[in-house]
């Protein structure tokens, strides 16, 4: 584990998209870490500087991208002394600006899918890139920040997880030992509309009133959450991901159904669960009878999760509900961060969540909810 660190610089590289613009949301009330360098679309920039007027006018800077733009970008990141950057960019970008920020000797924790995917080749096929830098594949720490941590103390290169996968991964693992693989494990997910970016084809018309599945079967998130589970791609092993589009801002609802071995119990299962998440201050285990809601987990890093049995047919159900912008996101970045200086696991991430609701009144509901 590294030393407390008192002060923490960071810089957030794509400060303007939906991802960037929640590191930013979070970083302003982190007790160690201060943002010093915000970039991102320079038409955007003057927004975000509205959004979060209270950092100081320098803290904004608007690079022209072309042909100086990395040398500029390094340049400051020197200057104004980063030990942090967050690369809430677009694939293309962040696996072309990580290796030279790495020479910066700087701590890299990247939100884009550009370095979790550690196998070349599937990374070539799923998002049709040939790679620049395949030495740091192996490098990089998948940051799933609840199995990792003691590889995330010592990365300087961290990549962050996938919305969808965050979901399904803390859902599934601890069941990893009980389930059947001869059978299907169908994972279905339910998300709000900014997991798509700043995407113009998903407009108020066409998803108001609306539920659409998409990508079924070829979605990115597929081999991350297979690497992720231990089990090779495209090796007949029966994994159905389906993902669907709810006109909702934020969260993701993930319900995911398996057999399980002959034996297995709910009691055994809940069991596993609970030790494995004994100690993590964002994933709860919900009392048997109550079920996750997107809106009990929004604008927070929280995870909650619920088992259920369906009689003796070995049919289990897992359900998991995440924020996609801050446990899927921002939020798992920062606690990444927190980790790797040896900072509380959950400093900046609890009270009041910014632009949403108390920490505690989602329990508080719940609470009153099964009074009734």
């Amino acid at each position: 584990m590294h030393l407390m660190v008192h002060e923490l610089r960071a810089a957030v590289i794509g400060a303007t998209g939906y991802s960037g613009r929640e590191l930013v949301r979070w970083l302003q009330q982190h007790p160690v870490a201060k943002p010093v360098l915000l970039t991102g679309s320079r038409k955007a920039l003057p927004e975000l500087r509205r959004f979060v007027c209270s950092l100081p006018a320098d803290v904004f800077v608007p690079f022209r991208y072309g042909e100086n733009f990395l040398e500029e970008l390094l340049d400051v990141v020197a200057l104004r002394k980063v030990g942090v950057v967050f690369l809430a960019t677009e694939i293309e970008s962040a696996v072309g600006l990580a290796p030279e920020l790495l020479q910066q000797d700087v701590v890299v924790i990247d939100l884009s899918a550009g370095f979790r995917i550690k196998n070349e080749k599937l990374y070539r096929e799923w998002y049709s890139l040939v790679h620049p830098c395949p030495e740091l594949l192996e490098r990089a720490v998948y940051g799933l920040s609840e199995y990792h941590r003691e590889a995330i103390t010592a990365a300087s290169l961290i990549a962050n997880p996938g919305c969808y996968p965050t979901s399904v991964l803390l859902a599934l693992l601890p069941a990893l030992e009980f389930i059947d693989w001869e059978a299907p494990v169908i994972c279905d997910s339910k998300s709000g509309l900014t997991g798509a970016g700043r995407n113009a084809d998903y407009i108020f018309a066409e998803i108001n009133e609306n539920c659409l599945a998409y990508k079924l079967g070829n979605h990115r998130h597929i081999p991350e959450m297979l690497q992720g589970l231990g089990k090779p791609v495209g090796d007949g092993i029966p994994f159905v991901f389906a993902p669907h589009l709810v006109p909702m801002n934020r969260g993701i609802l993930s319900t995911c159904y398996f057999r399980a071995k002959v034996g297995v119990s709910e009691a055994g299962l809940r069991r596993q669960y609970e030790e494995k998440y004994k100690g993590s201050p964002f994933v709860t285990l919900l009392a048997p009878g109550v079920l996750p809601q997107v809106q009990m987990v929004a604008h927070t890093n929280r995870c909650e999760m619920a088992l259920f049995v369906h009689g003796d047919s070995r049919m289990m159900t897992v359900v998991s509900a995440i924020d996609n912008l801050v446990k899927g996101a921002a939020g798992q970045a920062i606690q990444n961060m927190n980790i790797r200086f040896g900072l509380d696991e959950a400093a900046g991430l609890t009270g009041t969540a910014l632009g949403g609701r108390q920490e505690g009144e989602g329990r508080k509901q719940k609470a009153e909810s099964r009074r009734q």
